[in-house]
């Protein structure tokens, strides 16, 4: 089957090829010409069989198309079953890690989670330090006292100099002011108060404070009060040996606001050196100043100003705001009042507004 069937395939190359395999008989034959040159039209079908064409003497190309297709096709068919896949192999070392890609763009905010609950309160923190000093209308510049010992003030209280006369009055800073406040029985002093050396109180240039009230009988107001030292004895007359000046020819000067006309039950803010129905007294005897039992106040009473003017050499060494008395009783029973600032200042000099508590 298979020499016929090359047989068949090659026929119609047979002629050629045996034509140049008689030519080559012919040059090859030294001086003999060949008469003609064969052709396949003179070889006869079937005379060359495959076993006489020499291997490798024909190429593929030489062949016909459909044989040339064939060829192929076999060749297809044979690779596809050439063989049986072997075991898969074992897996390599991971290689080394790439270079880090570039970041990629941001994605869409997410939704927003669920309020959390609210921390607890921490520890209230120490009292900072006194603020800066701001510029009232009156012209005043603010300073803070807070505590005793803020701006040179002292803060406290002290017993009455009457036989057995308990400390029963308390001054605290709370609720932005001054506190003063006395138990049933009232003796005993409760205030605040500022020293100065030895300043002539003809420098006094501004002298006005702020009191309110809350409890205590009609009387009974947060008085206002200078120290002063060279008051001139009282030459007056027989009243004028009742209260001696002391040491230095000292005295204390009042203001209580129960002997000032228009004065507020409940509180008033007052200018006690320049208000011309501002009346001090003086626990001393002293010039135009004495008497202090007479019957009719005014017979003791004078403003600071005519203090001054018939005592113009006196100096201040203290002036504070202070409620209470020596011994214990009325008028400072169960009193509560309290006093928010003190204006002082002296000529030439700015004007301070001590607040206390601010």
């Amino acid at each position: 089957m298979a020499g016929s069937r090359i047989t068949r395939e090659v026929s119609p190359m047979k002629k050629t090829i045996a034509a140049c395999a008689l030519t080559a008989l012919v040059v090859g034959g030294g001086s003999a010409t060949a008469a003609s040159l064969i052709t396949s039209a003179k070889i006869k079908d079937g005379t060359i069989q495959n076993r006489d064409i020499k291997k490798g003497t024909i190429s593929a190309n030489r062949l016909t198309p459909g044989l040339q297709q064939l060829i192929r096709a076999g060749a297809a068919v044979q690779g596809v079953s050439a063989g049986v896949a072997g075991p898969q192999g074992p897996a390599g070392a991971q290689g080394a890690a790439g270079a880090q890609g570039p970041a990629g763009a941001q994605g869409p905010a997410g939704a927003q989670g669920p309020a959390g609950t609210n921390g607890t309160n921490g520890a209230q923190g120490p009292t900072g330090p006194a603020g800066a000093a701001g510029t009232n209308a009156d012209g005043s510049v603010t300073t803070p006292v807070r505590a005793d010992g803020d701006s040179g003030f002292a803060i406290g209280s002290t017993a009455g100099t009457g036989a057995g006369t308990p400390n029963n009055g308390t001054a605290t800073i709370a609720d932005g002011q001054l506190k003063l406040s006395f138990n049933a029985t009232g003796g005993g002093f409760a205030g605040a108060g500022k020293t100065y050396s030895n300043v002539p109180l003809s420098s006094l240039s501004t002298l006005a404070y702020k009191w309110a009230k809350t409890a205590g009988a009609p009387s009974a107001h947060p008085p206002l009060k200078i120290d002063v030292i060279d008051a001139t004895p009282c030459t007056g007359g027989a009243p004028c040996g009742d209260r001696p000046l002391f040491a230095n020819n000292s005295t204390t000067l009042v203001y209580e606001p129960v002997y000032t006309n228009g004065v507020t039950p409940s509180g008033e803010t007052r200018d006690v050196l320049n208000d011309a129905d501002a009346w001090w007294w003086s626990t001393r005897d002293m010039n135009g100043a004495d008497d202090r039992d007479a019957a009719n106040p005014r017979g003791y009473q004078q403003t600071l100003k005519q203090m001054l003017a018939n005592n113009p050499n006196m100096k201040i060494t203290r002036i504070y705001v202070q409620a209470g008395q020596n011994s214990a009783g009325a008028p400072w029973n169960s009193f509560e009042g309290s006093v928010d600032w003190l204006n002082i200042g002296f000529t030439g000099q700015t004007t301070t507004r001590f607040d206390f508590g601010g």
